[in-house]
């Protein structure tokens, strides 16, 4: 079975956006998706948003609405207390709180949710409404240049089907969650889903992501610095970190003694960053601050415990035993990438603890449970592990 055109509403007057917001009003439940660019970018533009009621579908077209418009449907968006319904939201997500500072009330994501009911996570929106609906969707507009106005009718039909059926699959996944008995393993999911979707960038741990054990602290100290000064122009401009400085120069620059533009160029700069920023990276890498601060700088490498290979895959079991005996996709237990987080951080000193970011695997009540016992086999500081999983709750 094939969808047919669908119908909508394009919101690109003032009349037509109270509509909007009088459906935010009283709407139970909404299904919403973005189209934006984010190409060189630190932050999406938005070009549209979409949004279906269950009846009526809204296409908000940002780029022909006036901005104080825009303001008023951001302010009522996240004010409200409909459920958003959306399909892999982290980006939408992020987009929202780039345009209004704050996120939804009420969100669900269907991408995620999908794995809680035994269907594979990375499905994408086509393929998980022909499994639920059996009704087979167009996506071919993916790519299509979405700032340009006027939209096309195919377009504005993609937009519209991206929306059409969420609520009809929420409403079916829903049902068949509470049958599994999944659903409070997946609303303790979601909420962590919200809360790591737009981690706000901290000055004083920023560069613990590209961190490196060849650093001495001094160099070390040079890369706090050079990510901060990254992050700070990255955002006043809201371009890309890459254009101001790319991640595989980062340690580079900090290693080498730069004295000139000429050195910038030779480690491998672009000519367009040495002619922005060349004078400033000179100065914060030759000339730092008189009172300059090591505080929260780590003095040694983060231990891996000789075991972890072994650890990992006792994990890894009890996760995919609980997933088949619930009938969960594999996919929502865990990574090697969480596992990893894990253990880094379960295997660091206390004083090197307080910089990491706090492993999605604590931080997760149900997950936790589980893999107690074996942890505290590894690492046997048992007050740690239950103060942390009384903080979750």
């Amino acid at each position: 079975m094939s969808e047919n055109n669908s119908e909508y509403i394009l919101v690109d007057n003032a009349e037509k956006m109270q509509l909007v917001l009088a459906s935010l009003a009283s709407s139970s439940k909404i299904a919403i998706d973005t189209e934006f660019v984010r190409i060189s970018t630190l932050h999406p533009i938005v070009a549209l948003v979409q949004l279906n009621d269950g009846v009526n579908t809204f296409l908000v077209d940002p780029i022909i609405l006036p901005p104080e418009q825009m303001e008023l449907f951001w302010n009522h968006l996240t004010e409200s207390e409909t459920l958003l319904i959306f399909f892999a939201m982290h980006e939408d997500l992020d987009l929202i709180k780039f345009y209004s500072g704050r996120l939804p009330k009420r969100v669900v994501d269907l991408q995620w949710m999908a794995g809680f009911m035994g269907l594979s996570p990375k499905l994408g929106l086509a393929s998980l409404v022909e499994k639920i609906l059996g009704i087979t969707i167009l996506k071919d507009q993916t790519t299509s240049i979405w700032m340009q106005r006027p939209l096309t009718p195919d377009q504005l039909r993609y937009g519209a089907v991206d929306v059409k059926y969420l609520i009809q699959v929420y409403d079916l996944m829903q049902h068949k969650l509470e049958e599994l008995g999944n659903d409070d393993y997946f609303q303790q999911d979601l909420q962590l889903q919200v809360e790591t979707a737009v981690v706000p960038f901290d000055p004083r741990l920023g560069y613990l992501k590209y961190h490196a054990d060849c650093l001495t602290a001094f160099e070390t100290a040079k890369l706090r610095e050079l990510v901060n000064f990254r992050q700070r122009i990255a955002e006043e401009k809201n371009i890309c970190l890459k254009h101001v400085v790319p991640n595989h120069l980062l340690i580079k620059l900090c290693q080498k003694s730069v004295r000139n533009q000429i050195t910038l160029q030779k480690i491998g700069l672009h000519w367009k960053s040495i002619r922005e920023y060349g004078a400033e990276l000179i100065k914060l890498l030759n000339h730092p601050p008189a009172s300059y601060d090591y505080d929260g700088i780590l003095d040694h490498p983060i231990p891996s415990p000789e075991c972890k290979g072994e650890l990992a895959q006792k994990l890894f079991d009890i996760f995919n035993s609980f997933a088949d005996e619930r009938g969960i996709d594999h996919g929502v237990m865990t990574s090697h990438k969480r596992l990893g987080e894990l253990i880094v951080y379960l295997a660091s000193t206390s004083s090197d603890r307080q910089f990491l970011d706090y492993p999605y695997l604590l931080r997760s009540k149900w997950r936790l449970d589980l893999i107690r016992d074996v942890l505290i086999q590894y690492f046997p500081f048992e007050p740690l592990l239950r103060i942390e999983s009384e903080t979750v709750e």
